[in-house]
């Protein structure tokens, strides 16, 4: 038998939380009609947020293929530090494209260097709000 839908959550303002949404149903359509033109007011003429966005998407993009992986038995590393105009230019990057995150999986031949100058998470993480 097909799984029960989900439970139907209403916010105090009588709007029904996108919780409920499934594929295919006229709520869906109806977040679709509103969130496509509000996201393409929102990014439409702003180049910089544009990129931003696009290399926040694909960072999170290379994390998931760092733990997948990892899930597979294969170790990898985040680079930097290279010539990123020259291997666009191996890769023919078009004009309109830019190389947002490469990463390098493989298996490991020995440990990993030590991480240098890693600063403790206590002074990376803030909870709530700044002190």
């Amino acid at each position: 038998p097909p799984p029960p839908p989900p439970p139907t959550f209403q916010a105090e303002d009588g709007i029904r939380d996108t919780r409920t949404c499934l594929v295919g149903s006229e709520m869906c359509i109806r977040d679709r009609d509103f969130l496509l033109p509000a996201l393409a007011d929102y990014y439409s003429g702003k180049p910089q947020i544009e990129r931003d966005e696009g290399m926040r998407s694909c960072g999170l993009a290379g994390m998931a293929i760092m733990l997948a992986a990892r899930e597979l038995g294969y170790d990898s590393c985040p680079m930097d530090g290279f010539d990123f105009d020259a291997v666009g230019r191996l890769i023919g990057l078009p004009d309109d494209h830019a190389i947002a995150f490469m990463v390098a999986i493989g298996k490991g031949t020995q440990a990993p260097w030590p991480k240098p100058g890693q600063l403790p998470l206590e002074d990376v993480v803030i909870e709530n709000r700044f002190p």
